[in-house]
């Protein structure tokens, strides 16, 4: 009975030290984060910054796009957990968010995209000029005036023209025919430098028309991606625009001479095997010049490729240069997202609708921006209920691109 009793007093004395050594050990880990969980790749530890004013101190460098201070033993919770040649940025609260951490302390990713989340943002500013609110569209495609004020209610309903050779006529001017639905060619721009939001459009798997910049990083991998999504693959060419925001790696201008302008071309099509078309990124004023836009589409017309003219510029003569060169030649309708917005993203899609409706195919330019690809998530899946069919833009200047 004694012993019984001393191992009961044994058992429970052990179980004890076993509980406050666990509850120590947990939240003794808790507290400290050993260094050894920052993943290397970062190369660099982060604090949030959640100082009084007068605590701050001076701004150093950090990450591009984030606003740090001066690392300090008095703000870390464990500095002699910090290695001596280990970098500590203290970020101030309001730059940092969930994607942003996810980006920075991801193991697998590159360090070169760990700003790629803000990058996007900054690349209207940088890269960008402004678009076109309205939708454009050509005289021969409209009926009145009436019919244009009146676009969101009274607009003819498209039943699927007949193909013109089923006719057994010849008229001088033959009607557009894109099957019994119509039809909408999406084509996202600026694909390629965001990874992340590249990755985001890429995940849409349809026939989307994905139109990549020729300076983007891991071109080769990203263009392999969006095809195996089954996306057409174009090139979004930087041209000059008015708005002297000219900045953009393998930008054409009005200043070059033509044979520059060919050069610069060819080079931009040798990144990239299997493309069908182009469009201009920006170029509200070169595709003004019909000198340099001649000689833009006497590459084209060399290489079979056709010119989807993003109507930057009422002013643009896209059509007359593609058309005085043998080019295949189309124009956007809508831009989708001139504001990161999904309600007003939603509306550019219907209105693209409605434009397809009415001549029986739309061409709806977007970017790869969350909300762009939110409304799209949520769009592409209902199409067929519409009445609707998603083509690449391939299928579109196919019917475009023949004489009328």
């Amino acid at each position: 009975m004694f012993f019984n009793r001393i191992r009961m007093l044994c058992r429970i004395l052990l179980g004890s030290f076993l509980a406050f050594s666990f509850t120590w050990f947990f939240f003794e880990t808790i507290e400290n984060v050993h260094p050894e969980s920052v993943p290397e790749s970062v190369g660099a530890k982060i604090e949030i910054n959640q100082m009084n004013d007068a605590e701050k101190t001076e701004t150093q460098p950090c990450p591009e796009g984030l606003s740090c201070i001066n690392s300090s033993a008095a703000f870390l919770s464990h500095p002699e957990n910090v290695p001596e040649n280990e970098e500590v940025f203290i970020i101030n609260s309001e730059d940092f968010n969930a994607d942003l951490a996810v980006r920075l302390l991801n193991p697998e990713e590159d360090p070169a995209t760990i700003n790629d989340i803000t990058e996007m943002d900054k690349i209207e500013e940088t890269y960008e000029e402004e678009l076109p609110s309205e939708a454009y569209l050509e005289e021969e495609e409209m009926s009145d005036a009436e019919t244009i004020r009146q676009y969101g209610k009274d607009y003819h309903i498209y039943h699927g023209h007949r193909n013109i050779r089923e006719m057994g006529i010849l008229p001088s001017k033959r009607p557009l025919y894109f099957g019994p639905q119509p039809v909408i060619a999406v084509v996202i721009d600026d694909m390629g430098i965001s990874p992340k939001r590249t990755s985001d459009i890429i995940s849409l798997k349809a026939p989307l028309t994905s139109s990549f910049l020729t300076y983007a990083r891991k071109l080769p991998e990203q263009v392999a991606a969006a095809r195996s999504a089954g996306h057409e693959i174009m090139i979004h060419v930087p041209m000059q625009a008015k708005s002297n925001k000219d900045a953009a790696p393998d930008v054409l201008t009005t200043k070059m001479p033509p044979e520059e302008i060919r050069e610069r071309l060819e080079a931009m099509l040798s990144k990239f095997d299997g493309i069908k078309g182009i469009n201009n990124h920006m170029g509200s004023l070169f595709t003004e010049d019909s000198e340099r836009l001649g000689a833009v589409m006497e590459v084209l017309k060399e290489h079979g490729l056709f010119f989807l003219d993003s109507k930057t510029s009422a002013r643009s003569v896209g059509r007359q240069e593609a058309g005085k060169h043998g080019v295949v030649y189309a124009h956007r309708h809508v831009f989708l997202d001139n504001e990161n917005n999904v309600d007003y993203i939603n509306g550019q899609l219907r209105l693209a609708e409605r434009i397809a409706r009415k001549n029986g195919y739309a061409v709806a330019i977007g970017h790869p921006k969350s909300g762009t690809y939110q409304a799209l998530a949520a769009w592409l899946p209902e199409l067929e209920k519409k009445g609707i069919k998603l083509v690449p833009m391939s299928k579109i200047v196919e019917v475009t691109g023949i004489p009328q």
